[in-house]
């Protein structure tokens, strides 16, 4: 009896794994988690059911910080206003231009009243033959040469005019035929002259001894005005950076396909050119007053 007893197997809690088989266990163990090292690629590969499967690490990206956008100074001219037209003329090579403003004169007294009447801005335009004439170099400087003084987003595209021909030939009114002076406001126009037609304007303007625009002299102040900003708050469609709708009729230019009237599109980033009957009006346009004195 006692041998037989002694002949039973241990039980299962006591039996003591072999060498090889602990080995074989250990090996597996850490093949399942290998530590992946910090700065370099590891593939491992597992056989699971006859698939092979591939993990890749690798040290996380690090962001690179973006340096800041370059600033762009603004463009602005000094001195009198036919120093700083002619300085205007000749900075956006149109020399023709410049050479038919007159050699000097003294704007000190017009000034004075066109500030009064808070009419800050004087320029001195050519005679409007010149401008006329010089009608293609002012589109491709003023409204499609890229500026250094604007950003991309505020930078010049081809312009859309409706009527390229049709606008130069326009009818001009209230202009001298030589040069002349003109003042505008520095600010916006009016409130109370949105939501008008153009024939209401008119005749608000001769009421008050003003005129408005031609699309000429548009054209100039809408370049010179966007360089100094570096925004088109001048003439905008639509309400942007806090300032109001520039959308604006030039009363003062008129055609057989009705008013003129001119906006900065900044979807598209350009100026557009169009025409509309006398009688349409809209919430978003106006019109600038300005005085012009014949020199």
């Amino acid at each position: 009896m006692a041998k037989a007893a002694s002949k039973k197997k241990a039980p299962a809690a006591a039996r003591v794994a072999k060498p090889a088989q602990a080995k074989s266990a250990a090996s597996k163990a850490s093949k399942s988690k290998i530590p992946v090292p910090v700065g370099r690629k590891l593939a491992v590969e597992s056989r699971r059911r006859g698939t092979v499967s591939v993990l890749v690490q690798s040290k996380p990206a690090v962001a690179v910080p973006r340096p800041p956008p370059p600033v762009v100074p603004a463009i602005r001219y000094a001195g009198t206003p036919l120093e700083v037209s002619r300085q205007f003329f000749e900075a956006h090579r149109l020399p023709k231009l410049a050479s038919a403003l007159p050699a000097a004169l003294d704007a000190a007294e017009f000034v004075a009243g066109a500030q009064a009447q808070g009419l800050g801005r004087v320029l001195v335009f050519p005679p409007v033959k010149a401008q006329r004439l010089a009608f293609a170099g002012l589109v491709k400087e003023l409204l499609e040469a890229p500026s250094k003084a604007l950003t991309v987003q505020q930078q010049y595209t081809t312009p859309w005019l409706a009527d390229a021909r049709e606008l130069q030939r326009c009818e001009v009114r209230g202009r001298p035929e030589g040069a002349y002076l003109l003042a505008i406001a520095d600010g916006p126009y009016p409130d109370d002259t949105r939501d008008r037609k153009a024939v209401q304007l008119e005749g608000r303007f001769a009421a008050l001894g003003t005129t408005s625009l031609t699309i000429f002299e548009y054209v100039v102040l809408q370049r010179l005005l966007a360089e100094e900003r570096q925004d088109h708050r001048f003439d905008q469609a639509v309400e942007s950076g806090g300032h109001r709708s520039g959308w604006q009729w030039l009363l003062d230019s008129r055609t057989a396909r009705g008013a003129i009237h001119a906006w900065w599109n900044p979807t598209k980033r350009r100026v557009e050119v169009g025409f509309s009957p006398p009688g349409h009006f809209d919430s978003k346009r106006g019109a600038h007053p300005t005085l012009i004195k014949a020199l």
